[in-house]
């Protein structure tokens, strides 16, 4: 028998350790947890004490190596009048709002152009679109058709005729006669851009029966063939417009039928817009005189309501800056600024005219299009003497009219149009669509007894037509794909195609 000569109290434990060094081991780690515990929370506290004793060097740009940031122009005028980070932080959000305050003055100054001028400036082949509802006019047919394009010939010919012989108008009214005479217009064909534009060209010769004539027709030219008189033009329709708005904002809120009775909603810069218009403008500045004669009806006395053309006043201070000023020296400033527009400055600085009549005449017939000046040439012609005191001059004007073209995406719509007042279903009329509709109908006419032959012979006829322009269809441009659209649409009609 084994003798055990472990003494009493130091049993072996299971694992063969004794339980008095396990207690002993357990003692030694908690200490020694305890101590760097201890250590930890001392060194966390001398830490953080130094960290926010140096906090403010931290913040400070002084102790940043921002070396290149100060030397770079883009941004050398920031850190040259900011001290610490929050500065930073604090610049940022001054500069976005800043740069959201411009986007949003931007697009203040765009509104006259985005929802009027440009209609002007840039005339649209789209003519069956209404800008201001974006609505289809799908009756422009026929004689409605000639009546309304601008760009057919005759059309073109007179507006443009017109506004080169009545350039001396303006000369008239100052008591003097200037006139130019067209001899000849020549109008080549439309031609279409692939970046959404068009041009026109024309080419004419005319004839100015004296010096101060030539010189306004010059004048006439570089209205819209210089950007710095479209900034001009733009400048004082800003002024004009805000003015009404101003002061007839309700009004224009309320206003949700135009003068055409078609439906008229979204901003008060697009009914402006409307407003401005041609169309709109038969009987004068009536949306302004219609709410003066309200007010006066509401009790307001008519001495203190703004007319037109006391709003016409207002747009030609705010364009010039005339604050203090008499009316004859803001009238000075006005045409001293718009000098290049004497279509605009003198009458409408002419006592004996409204205002308002000015604005219309001048936006009606006075304003062209955008034109770009291929080549002007001119002769002194005559000899001057005691008879004959003035020269007359003959020359040769070659120049560009643009416009808007016809999108892939207004095409569409037109077809979407058409398709809505011809198909119940309302899908898009196209030449795939049409000429299932001719097989279909053939093939309902065959399954009749009494085979009706005219009839039949009329749609096998439709379809090489319809086959023959489904073919040069792709090769079209815009403008004339629009054109073989409503030929297609009327061509149904014609032989009952349609459903509605």
């Amino acid at each position: 028998m084994a003798l055990d000569f472990v003494p009493t109290g130091y049993k072996k434990k299971a694992n063969g350790l004794y339980q008095k060094y396990e207690k002993i081991m357990l003692t030694l780690l908690a200490l020694w947890s305890l101590l760097m515990a201890v250590y930890m929370g001392v060194t966390f506290f001398l830490n953080y004490t130094n960290q926010n004793a140096k906090a403010p060097q931290l913040y400070s740009l002084a102790y940043q190596d921002i070396e290149r940031l100060k030397k770079d122009p883009q941004t050398e005028w920031l850190y040259a009048t900011r001290d610490d980070i929050d500065d930073l932080f604090a610049a940022h959000e001054e500069f976005v709002e800043e740069r959201q305050s411009f986007e949003r003055y931007k697009q203040l100054l765009a509104n006259p152009y985005n929802n009027f001028l440009q209609y002007r400036y840039l005339p649209s082949l789209n003519i069956w679109k209404n800008h201001y509802t974006q609505t289809i006019d799908t009756t422009l047919v026929g004689e409605k058709f000639l009546n309304e394009n601008p760009f057919t010939d005759l059309a073109l010919i007179e507006s443009r005729v017109r506004a080169f012989e009545e350039v001396g108008d303006v000369a008239k009214e100052l008591g003097v006669t200037a006139v130019n005479q067209v001899k000849d217009v020549t109008f080549s064909p439309i031609k279409e851009f692939d970046n959404g534009y068009f041009a026109i060209p024309i080419s004419l010769t005319f004839e100015s029966v004296d010096r101060r004539s030539l010189l306004l027709l010059m004048e006439k030219l570089s209205m819209t063939s210089h950007h710095k008189n479209i900034s001009l033009i733009n400048e004082f329709f800003f002024h004009l417009r805000e003015a009404i708005k101003e002061e007839y904002s309700q009004e224009l809120e309320a206003m949700n039928t135009s003068l055409d009775d078609i439906a008229l909603t979204g901003s008060n810069d697009l009914k402006l817009g409307y407003l401005f218009d041609k169309r709109t403008q038969n009987d004068g500045d009536n949306f302004v005189n219609t709410r003066v004669e309200q007010r006066v009806q509401n009790g307001q006395s008519r001495d203190t309501i703004p007319t037109m053309d006391t709003l016409i006043n207002t747009a030609l201070r705010n364009a010039t800056w005339c604050e203090e000023q008499s009316k004859e020296e803001c009238e000075y400033l006005f045409r001293e600024k718009f000098r290049t527009l004497p279509y605009l400055i003198y009458p409408i600085t002419n006592t004996r005219r409204s205002k308002a009549s000015v604005i219309k005449e001048f936006l009606q017939e006075t304003l062209p299009p955008v034109i770009n000046i291929q080549s002007f040439t001119f002769d002194e012609v005559g000899v001057r003497g005691i008879l004959n005191p003035q020269s007359k001059f003959e020359g040769v004007l070659t120049i560009e009219v643009y416009g808007r073209g016809i999108s892939t995406g207004e095409i569409d719509e037109i077809a979407h149009a058409l398709g809505t007042e011809c198909f119940v279903d309302n899908r898009m009329l196209s030449m795939e669509e049409w000429l299932k509709k001719i097989d279909q109908t053939i093939v309902e006419i065959g399954k009749i007894d009494a085979l009706d032959t005219e009839r039949a012979d009329q749609l096998f006829e439709l379809k090489e037509i319809v086959e023959r322009i489904e073919q040069e269809y792709i090769t079209k441009s815009p403008f004339n794909k629009v054109i073989k659209l409503f030929e297609l649409y009327r061509m149904l009609n014609e032989t009952s195609l349609c459903e509605k």
